[in-house]
């Protein structure tokens, strides 16, 4: 029996493929679709009446089913994985534009599953049940509230549910955003911004999808195109297309699916190609795809979809496509210097299958892990370009990311205009905590080969404990604007812990910069703990001259709400930098902190780079000097008890539950559900009803449970100096 299989499956691996054609599974128009109020609306709402579920893992179900013998064999002992790229690329080092802190776990879920849509203005990401919106400058606009926030008001499962598995995707060719998240075993729920203003309107759709987990979707020229893993009396991975311009509208829409497990069964983890760059060409199919590790292949479909005819609409294939042989299992994990192994899910294709059209070939990429094989259950990340020249679609380039012995895995890949490729994982090993790192190359750079050294986004300060579950995926998108800088989101943690996964949002080129001008502006350094109404305070910034000449007396503004306030000119010698320093007395400030943007600009006419040329910051300005805070100057990670002196001249409602003298305010650095560190000026009292009357020097001691949710705290247990609370938290 085991012969006879490899012999056919042999035969299959030889062939171009099993072609098929079939017709639909299904056609369906939506369950129901409305138009929101806007979304600054409903956030405001929600966050005056936020509550989040208990801890919990959120996934359910089995992430890979039972394969057939036929279609999943084990290879048995290989040789070194022959894609194998074992050296760093040294080409120069890439340029990080920005990098901050994302949605952090504010539910008590794993995993994350963060994904993001970045706008030419606008960067949104969610994560597993939890949304938020930044500009591109990194300044929140909105703060996380549950995905169902969009769903206010729209009835049914897409209201009532918070289920996760969230994709977020900018339309770049209608400027527009695509929400969705799914209503787990029952639908997807859809939101299109009717606008180009992600905190505007949207429009809404839920669509009856049985059984439904793992959607992952993508943007095509008529329809946004999904896979679902659909478990129903058996496993189907599902290919889905939605009507796009009617959604677009926000009009009756269509869906139609297909079931590739009819076609090749036994295979998981398929996705569907995403649209980058150039509108795809009238006609052009949408495409599905995935690997199998049994024959060494990547297996292709092609869905045609018309909308004016559904039952007229066809899946077509499989083509199969031989790559270089690999193992894609991992044995028990990733290790990781604390806690359980970590899930490689080695059998699915990561997301996203990045699709470009450079007029004279048609480009594709994706990855997935594999073990390299040059040690027991060394995980390495395959990545691949495909290409159609117009002869049909065929392996370009391939390589196997594993530079040293470090584990990487969990990663995305996309392609700018150029045909540079930036790909974005996870790095693990016993000895180095789960961290998030990026590489690249360049179009003309060898095949097969990341030339761009590997660098770090951020490094994880401890391992995660009690979940093994990690991702379930990352994303790595395109700037729509520039189209050849890369935005890439993932999860990491700070400290061990349960339960305290956080994620990071970076920008950044593979293209290391060779123009003659560059001034770039920021980060802001040296700034004070706290601003103060009538308080002279220090703003430095840190100024560069990033190109290959030397720049004269180039103006550098400083500008608080959009008015200027100060400007230097400033010197600099090619490739250097310095900080300079400008005052700022405010004139204005609340008990609670009025928020005031400090912004410093660089004018330079020639600059080649003019995405870095400003930097921007919102801080709170006080009226009075807020009191004095403990200090966890010793890093300590157990539970500690705080003293807080009130060195202010207002009193403030205490409101740290429960009541009564003594009781108040613990943290404990080393946990993550309910126990924060914060920033911002404190006063408190003795009981949940007592107003304090601006008693200098009055100490109270509270060691009860501290909760309370705040846009400002900083969860950086235990490597953050200062804890403090604000009376405007307090009252939130």
């Amino acid at each position: 029996m085991r012969r006879s299989a490899i012999a056919i499956l042999m035969f299959l691996t030889m062939t171009a493929g099993v072609w098929a054609q079939n017709g639909p599974v299904r056609v369906i128009t939506d369950s129901r679709h409305d138009t929101s109020r806007p979304l600054r609306e409903l956030a405001l709402e929600a966050q005056k009446n936020s509550a989040d579920p208990e801890v919990t893992e959120f996934r359910t179900q089995p992430l890979m089913p039972p394969a057939p013998e036929t279609v999943f064999i084990d290879n048995g002992p290989m040789t070194v994985d022959r894609a194998l790229q074992g050296f760093m690329g040294t080409s120069g080092p890439s340029t990080i534009f920005q990098n901050f802190d994302g949605v952090p776990n504010l539910s008590g879920v794993a995993p994350p599953d963060p994904t993001l849509a970045v706008g030419p203005n606008h960067v949104v990401q969610m994560v597993n049940s939890k949304f938020a919106i930044w500009d591109k400058q990194g300044n929140q606009l909105m703060a996380p509230v549950n995905i169902n926030t969009l769903f206010s008001g729209f009835g049914g499962g897409c209201e009532t549910g918070n289920d996760g598995d969230p994709i977020a995707l900018y339309d770049h060719v209608a400027d527009r955003f695509v929400l969705t998240q799914f209503d787990f075993g029952n639908g997807m729920c859809i939101a299109v911004s009717q606008t180009p203003d992600p905190l505007g309107a949207y429009h809404r759709y839920s669509f009856s999808t049985p059984g439904n987990d793992y959607p992952k979707l993508g943007v095509w020229g008529d329809a946004y195109t999904g896979t679902i893993r659909a478990f129903n009396a058996n496993f189907d991975m599902q290919a889905w297309a939605f009507e796009r311009d009617q959604m677009l509208l926000g009009q009756t829409a269509q869906a139609v699916s297909f079931s590739m497990t009819a076609l090749l069964p036994g295979i998981d983890g398929f996705l569907p190609s995403d649209l980058d760059g150039p509108p795809s060409a009238p006609g052009t199919p949408m495409y599905f795809l995935g690997h199998q590790d049994g024959p060494n292949r990547l297996a292709m479909f092609e869905v045609n979809v018309d909308w004016s005819n559904t039952a007229n609409s066809t899946i077509s294939g499989p083509t199969f496509l031989p790559v270089d042989p690999y193992d894609s299992n991992l044995g028990t994990g990733i290790p990781q210097p604390v806690g359980p192994n970590l899930d490689a899910l080695g059998g699915f294709t990561m997301y996203r299958l990045a699709y470009r059209d450079f007029g004279t070939h048609q480009s594709m990429v994706t990855n997935h892990t594999v073990d390299v094989n040059d040690f027991p259950n060394h995980a390495g990340v395959r990545w691949y370009e495909l290409r159609n020249e117009g002869s049909g679609w065929s392996v370009f380039q391939q390589g196997t990311y594993a530079p040293d012995e470090e584990n990487r895995w969990m990663g995305s890949i996309a392609m700018g205009a150029n045909g540079e490729i930036a790909l974005g994982y996870t790095v693990s090993s016993s000895t180095t905590f789960p961290s998030i790192r990026h590489t690249g190359r360049q179009a003309s750079d060898p095949p097969g080969v990341m030339t761009l050294p590997e660098e770090t986004i951020i490094a994880g300060g401890g391992g995660q404990l009690n979940v093994s579950r990690w991702g379930d995926y990352a994303h790595m998108d395109v700037d729509p604007v520039t189209d050849t800088t890369f935005w890439f989101t993932h999860e990491y943690v700070q400290s061990t812990g349960s339960f305290n996964w956080r994620t990071r949002i970076a920008e950044f080129s593979v293209t290391p910069f060779n123009g003659d001008h560059d001034y770039g502006v920021g980060p802001f350094v040296n700034l004070p703990a706290m601003f103060y109404q009538d308080t002279t305070a220090n703003v430095g910034v840190m100024v560069s001259n990033n190109g290959n000449l030397d720049e004269t007396d180039v103006k550098v503004t400083f500008l608080v709400d959009d008015v200027a306030l100060d400007s230097q000119f400033v010197s600099l010698l090619a490739d250097s930098s310095t900080v300079i320093n400008f005052t700022w007395t405010p004139d204005t400030g609340t008990a609670f902190g009025l928020e005031q943007e400090m912004k410093v600009i660089a004018f330079l006419d020639t600059d080649e780079l003019p995405s870095n040329d400003q930097v921007r910051k919102v801080v709170p300005v006080f009226n009075d000097q807020d009191p004095a805070t403990e200090q966890n100057t010793d890093h300590v990670t157990s539970l500690m008890r705080a003293t807080v002196t009130n060195e202010g001249n207002i009193g403030f409602l205490n409101e740290f539950p429960p009541a009564g003298p003594g009781n108040g305010f613990q943290f404990n650095p080393a946990t993550g559900s309910g126990q924060r560190l914060f920033e911002g000026g404190i006063i408190v009292a003795t009981d949940a009803n007592h107003v304090s009357d601006a008693a200098r020097d009055e100490e109270q001691v509270f060691d009860a449970d501290f909760q309370f949710l705040t846009n400002i705290a900083d969860e950086s247990a235990g490597d953050y100096n200062i804890f403090r609370s604000r009376y405007a938290d307090l009252l939130a």
